[in-house]
């Protein structure tokens, strides 16, 4: 077990009933909790040999620091080598992707416990558990478009299964949402207060694990769980059902813009700040996703960013937010009209592995 402090991510084994609990601290505060490399080759070799482990009954995973549970890739490490030889970069999505596939297809009870910014991939380790709970304070999001880049770490999945295509809106614009309307998307199941978090797991040291276990931590966490506020998305479902259910970003656009209704016209707005290659390719990522398992939707986003990564808008607008802050990208195409189809159809141009 890792028990340096100042170590990226902090590991420990929990006495439990008839066995252990395998609890994960996300340990970079002072950068949101941003994954990087190291974390992801860390996560993926405790979790594998806690899959294997009998004494281990189920996994938590959670992140030190008030602000964050996990604030996205940590792709300023990116920036610099990506635009001297794009490959070099490759490797850390490959890996990123094989983390996540394996988070939704571990053989145990994996429960997440989110709070404040949830971003990216911090979504990639922890809805894909099969238990996701978060804090009041949740703010989460997939704002990759106005990077230059597209909703990844497994987003084609758990996007595209989002009721009402609340995962299309969420894909298109990268609007933060509150912990009422990540339940109401299906992402969050339940809200627990933060400072309950360690009264919750210490409740789940002292349950019988041996059987039924995921239906029995469901029965736990609920005990915990409080009341939320509304939902701002449910209040606005019919527009998104109406706008974000068409064949195309243009089209959705402008439905938005023609829609008798602020909050509409104010997403507009929104999605044409975005990269229009981005935009273009988040909208067929996600109309493919509802069609594909967990397995082909990783097979399709590895393939699609190592084609972003050949792309100027991904530098330019991790340069914009990230770098210097001035929120100023020039994307080029400038325009949805400029991209070409056939471009974005060559970009899908996939070789399935699986």
């Amino acid at each position: 077990m890792q028990n340096n402090s100042d170590h990226p991510v902090l590991f420990s084994e929990i006495p439990a009933k008839y066995g252990k609990l395998g609890l994960i601290n996300l340990n970079r505060p002072q950068a949101l909790n941003a994954i990087s490399m190291q974390m992801i080759i860390l996560l993926s070799e405790q979790l594998h040999i806690w899959a294997e482990d009998p004494e281990i009954k189920a996994v938590v995973i959670r992140g030190n620091g008030e602000r964050a549970f996990s604030a996205g890739g940590d792709l300023k490490q990116l920036y610099v080598a990506g635009q001297d030889n794009f490959e070099q970069c490759v490797p850390f999505f490959g890996h990123e992707y094989k983390l996540n596939k394996f988070i939704h297809m571990f053989p145990k009870p994996y429960i997440a416990l989110l709070h404040g910014i949830t971003m990216g991939g911090g979504l990639g380790v922890s809805v894909h558990g099969s238990h996701v709970v978060a804090a009041p304070d949740l703010r989460m999001a997939m704002p990759e478009t106005g990077i230059g880049h597209y909703p990844d770490t497994g987003a084609s999945f758990f996007l595209s299964e989002c009721p009402n295509f609340i995962g299309m809106y969420m894909g298109l614009t990268g609007n933060s949402i509150t912990i009422a309307d990540a339940i109401y998307a299906g992402l969050v199941q339940h809200c627990v207060h933060s400072d309950r978090f360690s009264a919750l797991i210490d409740q789940l040291c002292s349950i019988d694990l041996r059987d039924s276990a995921e239906s029995i931590i469901a029965h736990n966490i609920a005990q915990f769980a409080t009341e939320t506020p509304g939902s701002e998305i449910q209040q606005h479902i019919d527009i998104i059902k109406s706008c974000f259910s068409l064949d195309s970003v243009e089209k959705i656009v402008a439905s938005l813009q023609q829609t008798d209704n602020a909050w509409a016209q104010q997403q507009a707005k929104i999605i044409l700040t975005r990269s229009p290659t981005s935009l273009k390719v988040t909208h067929k990522e996600l109309t493919l996703g509802v069609n594909l398992d967990i397995a082909k939707c990783m097979d399709l986003e590895y393939h699609l960013t190592s084609e972003i990564l050949q792309q100027h808008d991904i530098y330019e607008g991790i340069r914009a937010v990230l770098i210097d802050k001035t929120h100023d990208a020039k994307w080029i195409p400038a325009t949805l009209e400029e991209v070409s189809e056939n471009d974005i159809k060559k970009m899908f141009d996939v070789k399935w592995t699986t």
